[in-house]
């Protein structure tokens, strides 16, 4: 949950570089880059927090899929994970509500997918044309992107 906070939340946690009237250029604080007063910094910090309840809605709905995987499937402990497709088409309830599960979640995360490009794009608009701190932005910046990415990607495999 963590990384995805991070990911999602890119203008809290991208070094940026404040520019005041009147004093040094300095690291933004978490606090001065809530409280930007740029309108694109506003709309872009909107998406970051818009795209962090998206990405946990999307764990959440995961792990309802899971615990109803655990609740009516998972019987036999001799039995391992890959079994259960050779004898799901016997329990053609299961395999409905199974599938209705895996289309819900795939499609949250294709949302989640998007979601996050629009949110890069944004985001690094305006770190880039705003605050920019050099390749030091530019990196946290790819590696939070591409954490998120990859997890994405990863629940997406298993749907």
């Amino acid at each position: 949950a963590f990384k995805t906070v991070m990911a999602c939340l890119l203008l809290l946690f991208v070094p940026q570089i404040c520019k005041l009237v009147g004093e040094d250029d300095h690291t933004c604080s978490v606090d001065e880059n809530l409280q930007t007063k740029y309108s694109l910094g506003q709309a872009a910090l909107a998406l970051n927090f818009f795209t962090l309840a998206l990405m946990l809605s999307t764990q959440f709905l995961e792990w309802k899929r899971e615990q109803w995987i655990i609740e009516y499937l998972d019987e036999d402990d001799d039995k391992g994970d890959h079994y259960l497709p050779m004898v799901i088409d016997e329990y053609p309830q299961f395999k409905a509500e199974l599938k209705q599960h895996n289309k819900r979640v795939f499609l949250l995360n294709a949302c989640c997918f998007l979601m996050i490009i629009v949110n890069t794009i944004v985001s690094t608009i305006f770190i880039v044309e705003e605050q920019y701190g050099g390749p030091r932005s530019l990196t946290v910046l790819a590696t939070n992107v591409l954490l998120v990415v990859d997890k994405v990607r990863k629940a997406t495999m298993w749907t």
